[in-house]
Order: C-alpha cells, then structure tokens, then sequence
C-alpha cells in the first residue's frame, strides 16, 4: 500500500486495470496513428507512462486519463473502462498473452522468433476488435499486408532453423 495524495493509505491493486485495456489502448493508439508523445501530450502524462500502460507496466490510470484516453483513440468510454475493469474469472490467460509470454508452435515448429509473434498478435487483434460487419478497403488491405509480413518472417525463421 502507498499514501495517497491526502496522506490517506491507497491499495492500488485493488484499482488496477486489466491486460485487456493495456492491449486495446495500444491496438487502437496505432490504427489511428497517433504517436506515444501525442496522446501523452494530451492525456497530460508523458509518452513514457503511455507506453507504460500499453505494455502492462502501469496500471493504475486515474479516470481523468480514461476519459481522454477514451476521446482521443475513439473508444467508447464505457467500454473501456469495461475493459479497465474485466478481469477473467476463471484466470484464462489472454490471447495476446499467449502470443507474446507462452510457448507455441505451428506445423510442429516452435515460435521463438519475438517478431513473428508479434505479427501474429497483429493479426489477431485485427480480426478481433478491427474488422466487423462493416470492414472496408483499407481494412482488407492492412489485414493482407499483415498476412504476408506473417509470411515473410515465417520463412526467415524456418531459414535460419536450416
């Protein structure tokens, strides 16, 4: 437990977000194309604690920094802090999780490569929180683009494991 601002004792745990905001926040700063600097700028924090809570490492975002966050990447404010505050209960891990933390492999090759993982969880996230009944052009193209650097770094994986 740490003091809060009123010297009153705070458990932060109990207030923290979950992996599923941290995941949705980056996937959606990056569709819009907004910088880390940018949305640090206007959430009044820094690109540093962006980053932050993209990758999971801060997890306590007052809501003032949820409502801008919310307003600046397009979300919903409701459904982000349903994300905020989901936590799985009967402890699944995410599918994000799985792609970047645990062990996998594909036609019985391991994935150890960090940048083919990462393709993959793009391309995940795409076709779980991008693409919808109302999928257009661009989304099509980015969806294909993903699937060949998929490709791309499959084969060099499989190149250097010769």
């Amino acid at each position: 437990m740490t003091k809060g601002k009123r010297n009153s004792t705070v458990d932060k745990s109990t207030r923290a977000v979950s992996s599923r905001f941290a995941v949705a926040i980056r996937h959606a700063r990056k569709n819009k194309g907004i910088s880390l600097n940018k949305l640090g700028v206007a959430t009044a924090t820094s690109a540093s604690y962006i980053n932050r809570l993209e990758r999971f490492e801060r997890k306590n975002p007052s809501i003032s920094v949820l409502i801008i966050l919310a307003q600046e990447l397009d979300i919903n404010i409701w459904e982000l802090l349903k994300l905020a505050v989901d936590e799985h209960v009967d402890n699944a891990p995410d599918v994000a999780d799985l792609f970047l933390f645990e062990h996998f492999s594909i036609d019985g090759v391991v994935v150890d490569n960090p940048e083919l993982r990462k393709v993959l969880m793009d391309l995940m996230l795409m076709i779980v929180y991008q693409l919808d009944q109302d999928v257009n052009y661009r989304d099509i193209v980015a969806l294909v683009d993903l699937i060949k650097k998929f490709h791309i770094e499959k084969q060099a994986v499989l190149e250097e494991g010769a």
